[in-house]
């Protein structure tokens, strides 16, 4: 996520989130976990919110996530 760190609109961002580096942004564990960041972001003024996924984990967690977030399943 360093790459972000280099981009000014994601800087600001970062900083209004009171982070230091677009790593502490990550969202990280169960769906539980991923749909209070959703509400966390919208909560926060937020009026779209950009989710991407990697590949650590296998294709049921893949399919769980986009399934909490709104995306393909």
């Amino acid at each position: 996520m360093a790459f972000y760190d280099q981009v000014p609109s994601y800087q600001r961002v970062v900083s209004l989130a009171g982070a230091r580096h677009a790593g502490e942004l990550a969202v990280i564990g169960d769906e539980s976990a991923a749909a209070a960041a959703v509400r966390r972001y919208f909560d926060a003024g937020a009026t779209a919110v950009v989710f991407t996924q990697t590949d650590l984990g296998g294709p049921e967690d893949q399919s769980r996530t986009f399934e909490v977030l709104g995306g393909p399943a």
